[in-house]
Order: C-alpha cells, then structure tokens, then sequence
C-alpha cells in the first residue's frame, strides 16, 4: 500500500483474514487420518475439489476482477475446512489428563515452530524474486516452479500416512531402523 499497489494490499488484507480462519478449521482431516478414515478424507476431499472447481470457474467466467477471484478462492478453502470440521468433529471428545495434555502443547509448540521455519524458508525465494525483479519476473519464477510443486504435491498426503504407520508401533529401535530404510527407498524413487 505504501508503494501505492492497492490491489496488492488489499489482497493481503483479504488473505490476512482468510487464511488464518482457513488454518484454524483444517485440522479435522488429520483427525480423520488418525482415525484411519481414508475413505471419508478422500471422498470428502473429490467433492469439495469438485465443487471449488466450479464455483472458481463461474466466477472466472463472470469477472476478471482478481481480487474477486482471490476473496473467492480463499473463501471456498475457508468454507470447505470449516464444514468439514462441523460435519466429521468428534460430538463427545472423552476427557484426557494432563500429562497427555502437556505432551500435546509440547508436540504443538514444536510442530508449529518448525511450520514456521518451513514455510518462511520456503517463500523467501519468492519475496527476493519479487523486491529485486518485479512481478512480471516472480510471475514467470512461479509457472517455472509449477512442475517440481506438482510433483511435490503428490506425497503431500505421504507424511500423514507414515505418521499412522509409526504411531503403531511400540519399540522405538524397529521405528528408527524403518525410518532410514523408508528414507533410503523414497530417496531412489525421487
């Protein structure tokens, strides 16, 4: 807005109250995953997919207005998370004491913590590309990194899936030996 970009500054104000809302609501899908609900994630998952597709391209076919297409965006991301946690939340969570509890924060505090790192070292290229080249240059960056992002895309659901697997487990040495050899596998497949 300082530098006089209005439609970038009131995209951020839109993403600024949309995205943290999006955040909030999106982790009744790895409940369900706990829960071992594949079926109902995945169904759910095609769906909401589906009909986001729809909306996006009536919208498109209506207006070229991008924050409109953005506020639309981000609010079908919000409105999928948030109708996904009203219908699959559990109704009567079983109370848990409070060494679990304490356990909980810490994994949360931790996780959270390396969230932010990952995400921070993961967009600074793009804040660079745009403060020294522009955004018809972080434009052409972005489409450049639409293929390695997709194939990427591909083992974002691979991690919630392991976690289920590991969390079975009992003996810590055999999780530990799994995980190098899985490491190894995964590492030739890529």
């Amino acid at each position: 807005w300082f530098e006089g970009n209005t439609i970038l500054a009131i995209g951020c104000g839109i993403s600024a109250i949309l995205v943290p809302l999006t955040t909030v609501y999106q982790n009744i899908i790895f409940f369900l995953f706990g829960q071992k609900r594949f079926k109902t994630v995945t169904i759910f998952q095609g769906f909401d997919t589906l009909i986001s597709t729809i909306i996006l391209i009536g919208t498109l076919l209506i207006t070229k207005n991008i924050l409109i297409l953005l506020f639309v965006y981000l609010l079908l991301q919000f409105l999928g998370n948030f109708i996904a946690h009203v219908l699959y939340r559990p109704r009567d969570p079983k109370p848990i004491g409070d060494e679990v509890t304490k356990k909980y924060y810490t994994y949360a505090w931790h996780t959270t913590l390396r969230n932010i790192l990952f995400n921070i070292a993961f967009r600074i290229d793009t804040v660079i590309v745009f403060t020294h080249l522009g955004a018809i240059d972080l434009a052409v960056y972005s489409i450049a990194n639409l293929i390695p992002e997709q194939i990427k895309g591909s083992f974002k659901n691979l991690s919630s899936l392991l976690l289920l697997r590991y969390a079975k487990h009992d003996d810590l040495q055999t999780v530990r030996q799994s995980i190098v050899t899985r490491s190894i596998q995964l590492l030739l497949v890529l």
